[in-house]
């Protein structure tokens, strides 16, 4: 019996299948071959690239600030040469630019809650802010860094915007209200009375500018309403092309069912730019009323362009 055990334990060893040594060289050991290497992929160029690369601050002289606790929401430049920034905080401050650099120059506790809009003035002289968490208006002399005037309102402001000429004897702010349409209109200089109330739009107005050729004001609400008026006596301006709305493509926000973010207007008053909610940048000519471009990404050509029509004056054909 223990022969035909010890007989069967060798066949079996003979059977087995030989074990593969660490040191043989076969492909299945060694694992599958690296993959061939693939050509360098071309390298993506920015389009405008060398513009950005030409535009890179060189300065030698670079100094820290006094920034900011908190998220700077606005920042606003005046022909007087000063930089005015207005944080999440509540607070203003005030920043002289000079030949080589920018020097600050004072900061102002101006509000409770973050600033929800500022505004500066034609001439760069004087600027406001509110701010929805203390309903309060503050007015500053911008040239001897001063606060000069505080009114406190009775209602939630939204929006801010000087509606008067450079130079003007009585400077009025337009203060735009949360709770309705209504932009209510303050002398800088006055009480907590305001002078008159814009009644307008019927929904809540989310941007305000002043156009300077036309002594008008633009203003759109949350539906994509735009309005076109003069201060003094609230109707159409005369110095347009256009006599009725219907005419122009002013309903243009209205009917895609969206609204403007901003409003700005270029050097000469004829073009207004809207940055809207559906993401795209629409460009309207104030004279007419017409829509002029829309595009979903900011052109640099055409900024450019403008920047050297505005230095070297129009082209000539």
């Amino acid at each position: 019996v223990k022969m035909g055990i010890e007989s069967k334990d060798i066949g079996d060893k003979q059977h087995q299948p030989p074990v593969p040594s660490v040191d043989d060289d076969s492909d299945e050991e060694a694992g599958p071959m690296p993959p061939p290497s693939q050509p360098n992929k071309k390298r993506k160029i920015l389009e405008f690239q060398q513009v950005f690369l030409d535009h890179l601050p060189s300065a030698q002289l670079y100094e820290r600030s006094f920034m900011h606790q908190n998220h700077v929401l606005h920042v606003k430049f005046t022909k007087t040469n000063f930089l005015i920034t207005g944080s999440a905080e509540g607070h203003i401050k005030f920043w002289k630019k000079k030949p080589k650099e920018i020097e600050f120059v004072k900061r102002f506790f101006a509000h409770l809650g973050p600033v929800t809009s500022m505004a500066v003035s034609l001439d760069g002289v004087w600027m406001c802010s509110v701010s929805s968490k203390d309903k309060i208006l503050n007015v500053f002399d911008v040239v001897n860094f001063d606060m000069v005037n505080r009114i406190q309102l009775d209602f939630t402001p939204t929006r801010v915007e000087w509606i008067s000429r450079a130079g003007s004897n009585k400077m009025l702010i337009a203060v735009a209200c949360a709770e309705s349409g209504e932009i209510r209109v303050f002398d800088s200089k006055g009480n907590k009375k305001e002078e008159k109330t814009v009644t307008l739009h019927k929904h809540p107005v989310c941007a305000i500018c002043f156009h300077p050729q036309l002594e008008a004001v633009i203003s759109t609400d949350k539906k994509g309403i735009i309005e076109m008026w003069e201060p003094d006596s609230l109707q159409m301006p005369s110095g347009v092309n256009f006599r009725f709305k219907s005419d122009t493509d002013l309903y243009e926000l209205a009917k895609t069912r969206s609204y403007a973010y901003s409003l700005d207007l270029s050097p000469d008053g004829e073009l207004m730019a809207a940055m809207c909610s559906d993401k795209q940048v629409r460009i309207w000519r104030c004279l007419t009323g017409k829509l002029f471009k829309k595009n979903r990404r900011v052109a640099l050509r055409p900024l450019i362009l403008a920047s050297r029509r505005r230095q070297h004056g129009p082209r000539r054909s």
